[in-house]
């Protein structure tokens, strides 16, 4: 992900916020609660940095051995020339250092695209998902309860005076026109609500989207990147050690930890932490492993 792609996302969200209403005064419906969807891209936000501090330094290491890669095919590439005796005396020892770039060049590839992947898995862990529809408000069709209005009691004097007792029918048609206003307000806010929710139902989706394409597009550099080494490395008869699954070798292999209690044979290889390749049957370099003990 590039540094202008980052800055895009952060400020749609900081757009998106800023447009967010406050808290809802007494008696209204409640707002949107946003703090824990604050707190994931927070944290996102922080492991996005992280992440592309290492995404920049592991390019600045590809693009050296794609250098080095580059100046090995095209010396591949050009006719031999004369060379002093003790150099056409063993000519694989010409090839070493290129084929040495070829192999670190695809370590490097391997370790971004599982740098990657682990990105997006903690993006997708992180981010809420966004599935289903809008929650619909709920229905008003039923009439608010409403205590009656109290009459006030006219006392003798006020009969005296000539006031008149309230008329019960005007009362009741004034309650009726509350309650109706009531209820028109209750109605329009939870339209409102139900606005707001799909607003932001749609722009969480929007930045999912978003973050998935671009995380995609470089898991499919990376990919495409090792197939075009793998190639390379097929072409110049560079072989994988298989080592997972396999008894260990030590003609072929080095461990590097001992596990027990894993419930694999003794000796059984349990992980691959360097690969390991045969050139022309013999090995070039051993793969570093860890074995299962009992």
């Amino acid at each position: 992900m590039t540094p202008s792609q980052i800055d895009s996302l952060l400020a749609d969200f900081r757009r998106w916020l800023e447009e967010q209403p406050g808290e809802s005064p007494p008696g209204e419906p409640a707002e949107i609660d946003l703090a824990s969807l604050l707190d994931h891209f927070v944290a996102l936000r922080h492991e996005i940095h992280l992440h592309t501090r290492s995404t920049r330094a592991q390019q600045e290491q590809m693009a050296e051995a794609l250098t080095l890669v580059q100046r090995a095919l095209d010396a591949l590439q050009q006719p031999s020339r004369p060379a002093p005796p003790a150099v056409l005396q063993d000519p694989e020892e010409q090839l070493r250092p290129q084929l040495k770039a070829l192999i670190e060049l695809h370590d490097a590839l391997a370790l971004g695209a599982r740098e990657v992947q682990r990105v997006q898995e903690g993006i997708r862990a992180t981010l809420p998902e966004v599935s289903g529809d809008t929650p619909a408000p709920p229905p008003t069709s039923s009439p608010l309860a409403f205590p009656p209005f109290p009459i006030p009691a006219v006392s003798t004097w006020a009969r005296l005076l000539g006031a008149r007792a309230p008329d019960p029918q005007a009362i009741e048609r004034w309650q009726k026109e509350v309650q109706n206003m009531v209820e028109r307000t209750l109605q329009e806010r939870l339209e409102s609500h139900r606005a707001e929710l799909t607003a932001e139902r749609e722009r969480r989706q929007q930045t999912r989207a978003r973050l998935d394409q671009t995380i995609q597009a470089i898991v499919t550099g990376y990919t495409m990147g090792l197939q075009r080494i793998e190639r390379a490395l097929q072409q110049q008869s560079l072989q994988p050690i298989p080592a997972v699954g396999h008894p260990f070798d030590p003609e072929r292999m080095e461990v590097l930890e001992a596990v027990s209690d894993t419930g694999h044979p003794s000796g059984q290889v349990l992980e691959e932490v360097r690969r390991g390749y045969l050139w022309r049957g013999r090995v070039f370099r051993y793969a570093q492993v860890r074995v299962a003990k009992s």
